[in-house]
């Protein structure tokens, strides 16, 4: 953990982008930022679907969890793919922080529309409840016209209504893709085109430490040695 986080400090704007369109294997149409389909919103109730001829995600309102990704503008035939499709397959947040039995997801947030027009839409889900997260966090998602992924930042607060004693350990979004399908990857061009281990692999890989694993060909395999 790291050291309390003083009162009333802003904890900072995380930003992050999904590149969908970067996976491989798909490839979307093209499209200016000024150009392309509107892009929409629908409500389904309990989430909410955004689409701009390119990409479509759908987002649960209390837990900003990602449960459908599309590259709807996929020429490959293969729009209708969802590419977090799976028992394990999603978008999702993971917590460590002071007071928390374990790893905490977002839950109970508050959702809003924060803008939309034909260019851009951007959704907000509000978790500001001491009762279940112990700091002010506001995850905001928008989509643009003509643009192959979505984009996400965080506003973290830590105001006096907040508990005394906060310490973050992570705060994190990541993307399980749970179909098989993704069987290559890129990092970056130093290390160039890797092949993930197979389900077979993994089931016969002998653990090192933590989660760095002999594969059965005698090769070693670490998700660490993959980070950028």
């Amino acid at each position: 953990m790291s050291n309390p986080i003083a009162r009333r400090t802003v904890l900072g704007l995380l930003g992050t982008a999904a590149g969908a369109a970067a996976l491989s294997g798909f490839v979307p149409t093209r499209a200016s930022a000024a150009g392309g389909p509107d892009v929409t919103l629908v409500d389904n109730g309990t989430s909410v679907t955004l689409a701009n001829g390119i990409i479509q995600f759908t987002v649960i309102k209390s837990s900003a969890k990602i449960s459908d990704l599309r590259l709807i503008g996929s020429t490959q035939g293969n729009g209708g793919a969802n590419l977090l499709s799976g028992s394990h397959g999603s978008g999702y947040t993971t917590f460590n922080y002071s007071g928390a039995s374990g790893a905490t997801g977002m839950s109970g947030a508050a959702f809003r529309i924060v803008s939309q027009s034909a260019d851009r839409i951007e959704i907000s889900m509000l978790a500001n409840d001491p009762s279940r997260l112990t700091f002010y966090l506001d995850i905001r998602m928008a989509l643009e016209r003509g643009a192959s992924g979505l984009h996400s930042y965080w506003i973290v607060k830590y105001p006096e209504a907040m508990p005394d004693g906060l310490s973050l350990g992570q705060l994190r979004y990541a993307f399980a893709a749970d179909d098989p399908a993704f069987r290559w990857f890129v990092v970056d061009d130093a290390r160039g085109i890797r092949q993930r281990p197979t389900i077979p692999d993994t089931q016969n890989w002998v653990t090192l430490q933590d989660t760095t694993y002999a594969l059965p060909d005698g090769s070693i395999y670490s998700k660490y040695q993959n980070s950028s």
